[in-house]
């Protein structure tokens, strides 16, 4: 990870807070957001619109990872933190239980056909298609829920 992209994601991070308002900047240590603040890039062009998913404006894997991680420790309430960590745990299992299934010792043998080399490569071509289908579908699940919780909690602040 390069030290720009890094820059980046503390941007998105930085600039995301402002958008939620003082009230969510207040919550967390003076310390911690001004080294976000810090680390930020002036000139990286990111806007912010709370009415769209994370997904829809290209927030960096890593920028809601922190964010994650700053709901959890300064925002959520126990009974919150709680289900945010058990939906993290469940998504974890799932995606080593589909790792499990797809490079089992069995399967990566017992799959193989006798068919051309044509074959194997579409077959590979609509595999990976399926991958990243999922793959979006995950993050959407994720990041639309950690939106929703984020719009829930902001609502009871208020």
């Amino acid at each position: 990870m390069t030290e720009t992209y890094r820059r980046e994601y503390y941007t998105e991070v930085y600039k995301i807070m402002l958008a939620y308002g003082s009230s969510y900047i207040a919550k967390i240590p003076h310390k911690l957001f001004e080294k976000i603040k810090e680390r930020s890039i002036e000139n990286y062009d990111f806007e912010f619109n709370p009415q769209l998913s994370f997904k829809q404006q290209n927030v960096k894997k890593e920028a809601v990872a922190l964010l994650t991680a700053l709901e959890i420790k300064y925002f959520s309430s126990e009974e919150a933190t709680n289900e945010i960590r058990k939906m993290l745990k469940d998504n974890k299992l799932r995606i080593e239980k589909e790792r499990e299934e797809k490079y089992s010792y069995d399967n990566l043998f017992n799959n193989r056909s006798t068919s051309t080399v044509s074959n194997d490569s579409n077959e590979v071509i609509e595999e990976e298609k399926k991958e990243e289908n999922l793959q979006i579908y995950k993050e959407n699940s994720i990041i639309n829920k950690i939106k929703a919780f984020f719009r829930k909690l902001f609502k009871r602040s208020r």
